[in-house]
């Protein structure tokens, strides 16, 4: 759940009006959004959603693939739930703002 709340705290904050969008380092976090989070590689946000998540209900279980707790998979259920509540209302100011700035996040 750490990792949900300080994404959900960063695209929080770049939808603040008081954000200053047009500098280098948030031109670097914005592309970092647009780019490692909509990726699928192993060590991102994403893996987790469209892979791990899903590999929990497989069966029958490959001989590789640890199984996760119970409880570790209901914070992680949390985590992506909350995620999902933030962006409904987020994104859309967040979108805004960063494409007034000349930014996207299409692939976020």
């Amino acid at each position: 759940p750490s990792q949900a709340v300080y994404v959900a705290d960063l695209v929080e904050a770049l939808a603040r009006p008081d954000t200053c969008l047009n500098t280098t380092t948030a031109a670097d976090v914005v592309s970092w959004l647009n780019t490692y989070h909509s990726t699928i590689d192993a060590d991102s946000l994403m893996y987790t959603w469209t892979v791990f998540q899903v590999q929990y209900y497989d069966m029958p279980r490959r001989p590789d693939v640890r199984i996760e707790s119970a409880d570790t998979l209901g914070r992680k259920c949390w985590a992506f739930v909350y995620l999902a509540a933030v962006d409904d209302a987020t994104l859309p100011t967040v979108e805004r703002a960063v494409a007034d700035a000349g930014l996207n996040l299409d692939a976020f």
